[in-house]
């Protein structure tokens, strides 16, 4: 990282030689050892991550291979760009064997088994990584890996009319995924180059409209403006001709684009505008959409959000718009209108007390989401004593409870960002669930850590003893392994030796469960987590009913902690495909680049 270096023009002599042993005693210099160990540790790094592409040959599914080599790649890029890029092409080709795979085993007339249960996901992810390392490369590859059968179903596709119902259909979810995955990565590919941005937009224009042509003109109006502008004409003149009646995805994305043409930019922002004129004229083909007789109950139902605009640029439609929303919302049958009302629950605006009043008259399925929902609103309230009010009228007592105490965990986690860090202990005393008084005091115990001082991480120790304490003696349930994995996160920085220890008979727990898992599945050919004997990977780790998959976070906090004593771990994983992806993840947390620490704050109440 280059320093900024002041001017001999900007202070004067004496300052220059104040300012200069000022940044002296505040920036040291990297020291030859320094260097040394950091050297040391990236050709660490590099023979692992060699070691975790040569295991790829004992992978036998592709779309593990495909993971193994898109990993690998990413995490090379630091190092070797070119080697980053072959292990993109060789994570592709393997790409092309999963989906002609996926073609073959699934039955030409099971639509819902191509597109949607078979749909290969890992080539999204794969892909997804590329793209954020080079994102035209990502659009080469996308083409390359598209099955014959997507292909088809691109050709033959048909944006729905504004006036079909809206039945599921995976063919056309799958096409319309598949051509928002191409405009994303067409997105992040014009980021320096206008040119390919004004062919991107032209070529998504052909196939239909997208939100994503508003940030593609804003990255063109940061390079060259005329060309921006000239572009904006064109696709205005083209929202202007279109028939919107005839695509429900083409109105969706032309209200899009209004929408948040109409959102403001900060002042430091060079942001692509519409003129007055071109706002008036999209918002007036809108609006004589949505003014149609034949208008659905889905297109009715995008009306509330784009009033704003038509208000603004169409002010004669406005009232004949709200009208005509009233009618059609008194003309719903009674199921659907009830839909639309309880659908107001899950808006931004709704408050804590909405949802209380709501719970008598939802199901009980809806209660557990509401709950959920009550949850996250009850903890964002500053106010104690209204919060505990409404906790006190939940009326489940097993969820009143819970939320109180996630109120109370929020609350010490608050009072510990604020630098009241003794009075946030005390709280932790007052918790009754195990889950929750671990997670509070390892919460603490970082945050004593990260003062640095002496005391303080003495009193981080102690906080860690106490949440040792309260582990399980002997592993039996999930909710056991949670706990001790918590512990072993926060001993992963406050003592090492610790961490580690509790870590190797969880190592004899995530073996047994993946083992388990393995046999169960030989059983049951659909369930989801292994294919020919082989656990099915991840990149995004999403697998949650695994372990292995679960505690990704603690594996990377140990690999950081101590990389070599780490490896040594994961080579207790008995299985080959456990080994090679969590070796991968462990690489990939001590790669990722550390968060700049919020600021301390001005003073710590003890």
């Amino acid at each position: 990282m280059k320093l900024n270096r002041p001017t001999l023009s900007a202070f004067a002599a004496a300052g220059i030689l104040c300012f200069s042993i000022a940044a002296f005693a505040q920036t040291p210099s990297p020291t030859p050892d320094a260097d040394k160990k950091k050297k040391e540790e990236d050709e660490k790094v590099v023979a692992l991550l060699d070691k975790a592409i040569a295991d790829v040959n004992s992978l036998r599914l592709p779309q593990n291979r495909a993971i193994v080599y898109g990993m690998s790649g990413d995490l090379y890029w630091k190092f070797d760009q070119n080697r980053s890029r072959q292990l993109f092409r060789d994570a592709a080709n393997e790409l092309v064997l999963f989906v002609q795979q996926n073609d073959k085993e699934t039955e030409d007339n099971d639509v819902f088994r191509i597109f949607m249960v078979n749909s290969p996901q890992q080539r999204t992810e794969v892909l997804s990584m590329i793209a954020k390392r080079d994102a035209e490369l990502a659009l080469e590859l996308l083409l390359l890996t598209r099955s014959a059968r997507l292909t088809e179903a691109i050709a033959k596709y048909a944006p729905r009319k504004v006036t079909a119902s809206p039945a599921f259909d995976p063919s056309t979810q799958s096409v319309v995924a598949e051509i928002n995955l191409e405009q994303r990565f067409a997105l992040l590919a014009a980021d320096e180059n206008p040119e390919l941005a004004i062919r991107l937009i032209k070529e998504s224009l052909a196939k239909g409209f997208s939100t994503n042509v508003l940030p593609l003109l804003e990255k063109i109006h940061k390079k060259d403006e005329k060309k921006a502008a000239d572009l904006a004409a064109e696709i205005v003149k083209k929202i202007v001709e279109i028939d919107l009646m005839k695509s429900i995805d083409d109105l969706g994305a032309i209200s899009g684009i209004l929408t948040a043409s109409m959102k403001p930019g900060s002042s430091t922002d060079k942001k692509w505008v519409f003129s007055e004129a071109q706002l008036k004229e999209i918002t007036t083909k809108i609006a004589n959409a949505f003014l149609q007789p034949d208008s659905s109950f889905t297109m009715m139902s995008m009306l509330s959000s784009l009033l704003p605009a038509i208000e603004k640029y169409a002010p004669d439609k406005a009232a004949l718009l709200k009208q005509k929303q009233t009618q059609e919302v008194n003309a719903l049958p009674a199921d659907l209108k009830l839909m639309q009302q309880r659908s107001k629950i899950w808006g931004p605006m709704t408050t804590a007390a909405d949802l209380i009043a709501e719970l008598p008259k939802l199901s009980e399925f809806d209660k557990y989401s509401v709950y959920s929902m009550l949850q996250v609103k009850i903890t964002e309230i500053d106010d104690e004593a209204r919060a505990k009010k409404l906790i006190d009228q939940i009326p489940d007592e097993k969820m009143r409870v819970t939320v109180r105490e996630a109120f109370d965990a929020s609350q010490i986690a608050a009072k510990a960002k604020a630098g009241k860090l003794d009075d946030a202990r005390k709280m932790i005393g007052g918790l009754t669930k195990r889950k929750a008084k671990i997670q509070s005091l390892v919460k603490l115990a970082l945050d004593f850590h990260k003062t640095g001082k002496e005391k303080d991480a003495e009193i981080a120790l102690a906080l860690m003893s106490e949440a040792r304490g309260l582990m399980p003696e002997v592993i039996e349930t999930n909710e056991d392994l949670n706990d001790t994995m918590e512990v072993v996160r926060g001993f992963a920085t406050i003592e090492r030796d610790t961490a580690f220890r509790l870590s190797e008979s969880v190592i004899d727990q995530i073996n047994e469960h993946v083992q388990a898992s393995s046999v169960l599945a030989r059983f049951n050919p659909e369930y989801a987590s292994f294919k020919k004997g082989e656990m099915i990977m991840r990149i995004s780790g999403d697998q949650w009913e695994s372990p292995l998959f679960r505690f990704i976070p603690q594996m990377q906090a140990l690999g950081k902690a101590d990389l070599d004593r780490m490896n040594m771990l994961t080579d207790r994983f008995n299985r080959s495909d456990a080994r090679t992806v969590a070796r991968l993840y462990v690489l990939q947390g001590v790669l990722q680049e550390e968060k700049k620490p919020a600021a301390a704050p001005a003073s710590v109440t003890r």
